[in-house]
């Protein structure tokens, strides 16, 4: 029997940055794939398919992926969506078939194709250079499919092309086979992919973002001088990879970011794209949006003061229509919400937007509506200021150079348990961007403090806490609408394998410890 394969490369608007010609590509055929694997053009549609599931609304085009940051303490899950009520008060259930079940095929899915091109590309009669950098992107995309599972899940099923059909009911790897099985494939991918790609390409995966996602999980295994070694790498291109000018220019696609942005999804909706948009998800009632996720408190208190004066705690009191869904006291006093932006660290407005304040939206001014919002503020990250809720064109960031910065300084602190001029240098760099003042004798809650406010609503902070064994700690002390939540070490710090595929297995998979 033949085996088919199916390509779709023309989907739903754009899944990654760059790349704009894909969006005049034919409609998706299925053809056999004795007929396929011929042409240049063949090998370019193929890889354009393994990108393919990303913009689905269960994998970064609403859920689930920006879906897992309502675990944190960064964002508060105000939307009526029985599923992300239980994510965020760590009740999940292996029974959430649309929440797990579908993000877990569309992830696999990705990976098919994937293993699809690197089986058949290698014997293709193109140029070199051409096949390098279509299976450096394969070897890139899945890896970073099976990233985004195993954040979540733990150790998978772990196939590669040239796994019979007959084996394809396998048991899970563990936590650390996945990790290598992930690491060997972006370090494939940083051999064949390019410094950098021509205009045309702009956004496609790069060494760098090769070496970004590898420092990652380098960090996330404890294995510090990985982390150091594969940051030099990106720090030895520095004309090609350093930090924007304006922090709030990075979750833009126009401002022309690819130096820092080391690689993103990029949320391109137009009016007749197939797909919920992304944005819907951020945008308050009365723009249009959906009004699922908001910016807690203890987010917005933790960035500092450009004058150095202390960050101050805002505790709920109560409700009141006629400021916000909830109001805030200081030491007993009502704040005043304006008053709270004014001289602190920029990347606070660039992440969050409070009741009252008035921004551009679509070529109009738009003030955010008092009682629109359960903790008084919304992304900023996620408001388009060209296009209102139902069109957008923005990042959403996977890897950062600022975390590049932060990851190598971690690691350097960990390795040597005191923080020196190199350190220091690392974390001021970050700083400096925005104007804060720089800091000496870096310690490690000086990092945590950092990567909080640099990377706040762009899905990091649970797995940071998780990996610093901070996580029960924090959410104990959550002070969000919702108060404290229970977080159980040895359960929570990952999410059940879907039920709906432990029975499609038999039994193969097993689920993770408490589920």
């Amino acid at each position: 029997m033949k085996r088919k394969i199916y390509i779709i490369y023309a989907f739903l608007g754009m899944t990654f940055t760059g790349c704009d010609n894909i969006l005049d590509s034919t409609p998706a055929v299925t053809i056999s794939e004795d007929l396929f694997w011929q042409t240049e053009d063949d090998a370019e549609k193929a890889i354009i398919g393994v990108y393919g599931p990303l913009m689905d609304e269960y994998y970064f085009a609403g859920h689930t992926e920006p879906v897992w940051d309502v675990q944190s303490d960064d964002l508060y899950r105000a939307g009526d969506w029985g599923d992300d009520a239980q994510l965020e008060t760590f009740n999940a259930n292996p029974e959430q078939g649309e929440l797990f079940g579908r993000g877990w095929k569309l992830k696999f899915e990705g990976i098919k194709r994937a293993n699809d091109v690197l089986r058949n590309v290698p014997s293709m009669s193109i140029s070199e250079q051409k096949k390098n950098e279509i299976l450096g992107q394969a070897y890139f995309m899945r890896a970073f499919h099976y990233s985004r599972l195993m954040l979540i899940h733990g150790g998978l099923p772990l196939y590669d092309e040239n796994l019979p059909i007959s084996e394809y009911n396998k048991p899970r790897a563990t936590h650390a086979e996945t990790y290598e099985f992930i690491e060997r494939d972006l370090e494939k991918a940083a051999e064949l992919l390019p410094l950098s790609w021509p205009e045309a390409d702009l956004g496609k995966p790069t060494k760098a973002s090769a070496w970004g996602l590898l420092c990652r999980f380098y960090l996330y295994e404890e294995k510090y001088q990985e982390v150091v070694n594969t940051a030099n790498k990106i720090f030895e291109h520095k004309d090609l990879y350093s930090l924007m000018d304006n922090y709030g220019d990075n979750f833009l696609v126009e401002k022309r970011n690819e130096k820092e942005v080391l690689f993103a999804v990029k949320m391109m909706m137009m009016a007749d794209s197939p797909a919920w948009p992304f944005n819907l998800y951020f945008y308050p009632h009365a723009f249009g949006g959906w009004n699922f996720f908001h910016p807690e408190q203890s987010l917005v208190d933790e960035f500092e003061y450009l004058d150095g004066s202390p960050r101050r705690k805002i505790k709920f009191q109560k409700e009141d229509a006629e400021n916000c869904k909830y109001v805030f006291t200081d030491n007993g006093k009502i704040v005043n919400w304006q008053k709270e932006f004014i001289q602190r660290d920029p990347r606070l407005r660039a992440t969050v937007v409070t009741c009252g304040e008035s921004f551009n939206m679509d070529g109009a001014v738009y003030t955010f509506p008092a009682g629109d919002t359960m903790t008084g503020y919304c992304c900023n990250k996620y408001i388009d200021p060209n296009h209102h809720a139902g069109l957008c064109n923005l990042h959403y960031c996977i890897v950062r150079m600022s975390d590049i910065y932060l990851m190598k300084a971690e690691a350097l602190l960990k390795q040597q348990g005191s923080s020196n001029a190199e350190i220091d240098g690392l974390i001021n760099e970050v700083r400096r961007r925005v104007g804060l003042a720089d800091i000496s004798n870096c310690t490690m809650e000086d990092i945590i403090h950092e990567r909080r406010c640099e990377f706040a609503t762009e899905g990091l902070r649970h797995y940071d806490l998780i990996r610093w064994k901070l996580a029960k700690t924090v959410y104990a002390n959550d002070n969000g609408p919702d108060g404290p939540r229970t977080f159980v070490e040895g359960k929570h710090e990952l999410l059940p394998i879907p039920q709906s595929e432990i029975d499609l297995s038999q039994g193969v998979l097993v689920q993770n410890p408490g589920y």
